[in-house]
């Protein structure tokens, strides 16, 4: 998920929220995987706009190299 888009190279997205103060983590467990973000509210949420906008091209569009699909599905977790 953090490889990168047609649109937006590998890293921005971490890039431009955490220059904005923001928290971006994700965990994986068996069956789920959860992405989340804190974004400090600020004046008019002047940044929710353009984070929401790249997450949801992070979540639609991501490229995802086909030498890393069986990988990223082999999680064991406890």
């Amino acid at each position: 998920m953090f490889k990168g888009t047609p649109s937006h190279p590998a890293g921005e997205f971490d890039r431009f929220l955490e220059a904005k103060g923001a928290i971006v983590n994700a965990a994986t467990w068996k069956d789920y995987t959860f992405y989340y973000v804190t974004l400090p509210s600020g004046e008019n949420n002047e940044y929710l706009k353009e984070a929401i906008e790249l997450h949801g091209d992070m979540m639609i569009n991501s490229i995802i190299p086909e030498e890393e699909i069986g990988p990223a599905f082999d999680i064991k977790n406890p």
